[in-house]
């Protein structure tokens, strides 16, 4: 990335989960992003999903 970022840049995570664990994983994305909480903030809407 070299020098292109500022104090409002961000990372984005994109996560591919297996059609079994799906549901699990919805059930419990938002226990998994709370025990990362010093490090990552976010709101609902920006953690919805799309399942093809």
């Amino acid at each position: 990335m070299g020098d292109r970022h500022d104090a409002y840049s961000d990372v984005d995570l994109i996560l591919v989960i297996d059609d079994e664990a799906y549901d699990a994983f919805m059930r419990e994305r938002l226990a998994l992003v709370g025990s990362w909480a010093s490090l990552v903030a976010g709101s609902p809407g920006s953690m919805s999903a799309s399942h093809v």
